[in-house]
């Protein structure tokens, strides 16, 4: 089991341009468990739920989402990406969600472990301010179906599911610590 001390390392905001990811060989280093991916701002769910959970639960995680993103963290989130052992992805009703789909998918066909969660957006929803009908409503939910196809027919690597607590909560079960 981990501290609170180590969780709170992997998720807080880089103190400078300097800090990066423990890596190995790094004496703080210990590897995370699981990748917190997919949809970002405005979405609440990886400090509403999955924090809170994996850390309750001593898994290290590695989470993206901080308040000073900027381009330069892309190389340490696809560090932290190559070392997880479970990539969780959540596409929600928030947002579009483009790319972290394909992401999804590039782990899902490079049989990577990937747990996901899939949310269609309902007809009239706001994302970014816009009114999300037509055309545009089809494509971003069509696109959604064919990640759960793709899913499906990678099931040996991926797991979906409709909720982000019931994602968490069998991301938790399948670590080797609940199975001794």
């Amino acid at each position: 089991m981990h501290s609170p001390a180590y969780h709170a390392m992997l998720s807080s905001p880089l103190a400078s341009a300097h800090s990066r990811f423990p890596l190995p060989g790094d004496p703080d280093y210990v590897k995370p468990y699981v990748f917190l991916g997919g949809s970002c701002d405005p979405t609440t769910w990886r400090a509403d739920i999955a924090v809170p959970r994996l850390t309750r639960a001593g898994i290290p995680f590695y989470n993206p989402q901080r308040s000073d993103w900027h381009p330069h963290l892309i190389a340490l989130e696809a560090k932290a990406k190559e070392a997880c052992d479970v990539l969780l992805f959540v596409i929600d009703s928030k947002t579009r969600a483009i790319a972290s789909m394909l992401e999804a998918t590039e782990y899902i066909m490079a049989q990577r472990r990937v747990v996901i969660v899939i949310l269609d957006i309902p007809e009239g929803s706001r994302i970014d301010g816009e009114v999300i009908g037509g055309r545009q409503l089809k494509d971003l939910n069509r696109a959604r179906a064919f990640l759960c196809d793709i899913a499906a027919r990678h099931q040996k690597f991926c797991d979906v599911f409709d909720s982000v607590e019931n994602a968490v909560n069998h991301i938790i079960m399948s670590h080797p610590s609940a199975q001794r």
